[in-house]
């Protein structure tokens, strides 16, 4: 464990031991405290503690179906239940209800609100034990949602049965050394979930797990020592016991926002993860190499066809995944299948080493061979990766340049790239290109280091090359880098370097292109692809989407609102009187008139919120996750701000109005043409109601 998991992990003790001591030593100044709470303040607090519970119970049952588990499915169904319980309670302990309303005894109502608290105490518990019950068998052992929902109804109506309807006495025993001993039941439960999750350990990295820890420790704190030990209904001990429910019950809620909040993050990382790896399967088949990747296990996890293709392997045996075989085939290839069977078998058994390496076939084929070993963070070997490459072409011709040196010289004079040689740190050849490249004569570039044609002087790029190939005498090595120019200018460089000997000297040839307007026209197409789908997708007046991009969009929205049961909205916009702006003051005022308002749709749009220009001077807002009241009160802010902005026009100062009609999904209806219909008719009400108006759709 880190430094800082252990500071974190001590803080949470303090926060729990803390948080006991407190409570514990609370109950004695109160104990001797005559205040007494109203029947209006208990009822207050238990509709607060019902709206709590529901929440609770809401939001752990959607992350319950977000990533099931069975802690979830009984927390949710434990709040849930435990709020109609707490409900039902409030209202009963209202002043009268319990006589006048629902003609109960009148102890009745204090035994209803023991009745939620066994409920959620048992469920919490079993949230605990379902855990354990998972975490051994897997998935095997995650239980059925809906028998969890029946059985919970169940003992519900129980427990409503029993606390409400059966004949039971008062709730107070004096005399007792506790004398509500009952609620010593739910402090048990309390008690034993509060043990099971604090040897579950995740409270020490896991923020839901410690708030839930929390919200145990205030739980059986106000069933054991306040509540159980209260002595009369409304003393300060009942009181307190209220309101440490309520503050159980939020700590509950503060650990499961904290909880999706983190299954978001997940879900994001998810995503992310999934695109790398589309990425790396596209780059592993348009690769030029021929790539293997084998793990610990002599396993094949991945390849591609190049690698299919170099050895002439037969693809069935390749999709066996085992690397045994596809070994013994490509042995028969090699000129020396001794050497390769041994440095292969080297290479496996040294579990660092990287390797490069130039291998002859028996067809008369050189192949480049790289191999490295995958390494994870924590030092992990996961296996090994070879990239092959057939340099055949490039040998034979490195080979008839290095067999006269004066028709070499002849040919990297004329050559378009620039070609050096370079021993140590300076360049004891170059030719003219090489020289051009970098804005220096040929004698002023033999004078330099070869750090000095480099922008990051820190990084030996040469020196680099020249240890791979120099030291471990492998093939040719490809490698970019920035150039730095005589007058300062910065160029993009890619080159490729090749051990060489002459004169009984060994050397590094590297051979270089300027990429420079490559990369720049690379960069500026990009750049045009960017504005490009700008330009397609949005309506060069306004700098709205347009109708192309609304069609595109709309129905992805309407989906995701129907699978997450979230509500969406669309406002229908309309110019009041445009035409007669157009006639008044001309078409080009019409248009800036469409330009003010796309300009206040603009600055008060969400990042979700898809805002278009649907036609001539209407418009059309899709707010995703947005209610019927809250797009009415947007189109509102939208329509007031429109009417108070003076649109400028040479020496005029337009003042207009606009309409605008809201529908909601799913009540104005479940699919684009409806919602855009439903708004549409809600407009024109605006319209006949005056103009300057909004109005809800009706549907």
């Amino acid at each position: 464990m880190s430094e800082t998991s252990q500071t974190v992990v001590r803080r949470r003790k303090a926060i729990y031991v803390a948080t006991f001591v407190t409570l514990f030593a609370g109950y004695f100044p109160l104990a001797r405290s005559p205040w007494l709470i109203t029947d209006q303040s208990h009822s207050l607090m238990e509709w607060v503690a019902t709206i709590l519970s529901l929440c609770i119970g809401a939001l752990a049952l959607v992350r319950f179906y977000s990533k099931k588990d069975n802690t979830f499915l009984f927390i949710g169904s434990g709040f849930a239940f435990t709020g109609l319980l707490d409900g039902y309670h409030a209202i009963v302990t209202l002043p009268g209800s319990a006589e006048n309303i629902f003609s109960i005894p009148s102890s009745h109502p204090a035994w209803s609100g023991l009745a939620s608290r066994v409920l959620l105490s048992v469920l919490l518990w079993l949230s605990w034990i379902f855990w354990k019950r998972e975490r051994r068998l897997g998935a095997a052992g995650r239980i059925s949602e809906r028998l969890v929902f029946w059985s919970v109804g169940i003992i519900y109506l129980g427990l409503f049965l029993i606390f409400d309807l059966a004949p039971l006495g008062g709730v107070y025993h004096e005399g007792f050394l506790f004398p509500r001993p009952q609620e010593l039941l739910p402090a048990s439960f309390f008690l034993l979930a509060l043990i099971g999750y604090l040897g579950k350990g995740e409270w020490k990295t896991d923020p839901f797990e410690h708030w839930l820890v929390l919200s145990l420790i205030v739980g059986f704190m106000g069933q054991a020592m306040y509540l159980a030990l209260s002595h009369h209904i409304n003393d300060t001990m009942f009181g307190a016991a209220h309101a440490l429910k309520i503050i159980s019950y939020l700590c509950a809620f503060v650990g499961l926002l904290l909880n999706m909040q983190r299954l978001f993050s997940e879900s994001l990382a998810h995503q992310e993860l999934a695109l790398k790896n589309a990425i790396l399967t596209t780059q592993q088949e348009t690769s030029q190499d021929a790539i293997l990747v084998v793990d610990e296990n002599a396993t094949i996890i991945t390849y591609n066809q190049r690698f299919v293709e170099l050895w002439g392997l037969p693809e069935d045996m390749v999709r066996r995944r085992d690397d045994k075989p596809v070994l013994a085939f490509v042995v028969g290839k090699v000129a020396n299948p001794e050497e390769f069977l041994s440095r292969v078998k080297y290479l496996y058994e040294h579990k660092s080493e990287k390797s490069f390496e130039e291998i002859p076939f028996k067809d008369g084929r050189i192949i480049d061979r790289y191999s490295a070993p995958m390494i994870g963070a924590d030092g992990r070997y996961y296996g090994r990766i070879w990239y092959l490459r057939d340099v055949t072409a490039k040998k034979r011709n490195e080979q008839m340049i290095l067999e006269s040196e004066e028709k070499f010289r002849g040919l990297v004079e004329q050559s378009l790239a620039g070609i050096a040689l370079i021993e140590g740190d300076q360049f004891s050849y170059v030719n003219r290109k090489f020289a051009d490249i970098f804005s220096y004569s040929v004698a002023e570039i033999k004078l330099l280091r070869t750090a000095d044609v480099v922008v990051d002087k820190d990084v030996p790029i040469f020196a680099e090359v020249a240890r791979r190939h120099l030291n471990d005498g492998s093939g040719g090595h490809e490698f970019t880098f920035q150039g730095l120019r005589k007058d300062g200018v910065v160029v993009d460089i890619e080159g490729r370097g090749t051990r060489i000997s002459y004169g009984g000297k060994d050397a590094l040839m590297v051979i270089i292109l300027d990429i420079t307007e490559r990369i720049r026209a690379e960069r500026a197409v990009q750049k045009l692809q960017v504005q490009l789908r700008e330009l397609a997708i949005r309506d060069p007046l306004t700098d709205l989407y347009n109708r192309r991009y609304l069609d595109e969009t709309i129905s992805r929205e309407l989906i995701r609102a129907e699978r997450d049961r979230s509500p969406l909205s669309v406002v229908m916009g309309d110019i009041d009187h445009f035409k007669d702006i157009n006639d008044r003051y001309g078409h080009l005022a019409g248009d800036e008139v469409l330009k003010t308002l796309g300009k206040l749709i603009k600055r008060h749009a969400r990042g979700s919120d898809i805002a278009c220009r649907y036609g001539g001077e209407e418009i059309l807002l899709v707010f995703p996750g947005m209610d019927t009241a809250s797009a009415l009160a947007r189109a509102e802010q939208l329509r007031l701000e429109f009417e108070n902005t003076p649109v400028r026009y040479g020496n005029s100062a337009i003042r207009t109005t606009a309409s605008f009609g809201v529908a909601s999904f799913p009540e104005d209806g479940r699919d684009t043409d409806q919602l855009i219909a439903a708004a549409d008719k809600a407009l024109y009400a605006a319209k006949n109601a005056g103009r300057n108006k909004v109005r809800v759709s009706s549907a």
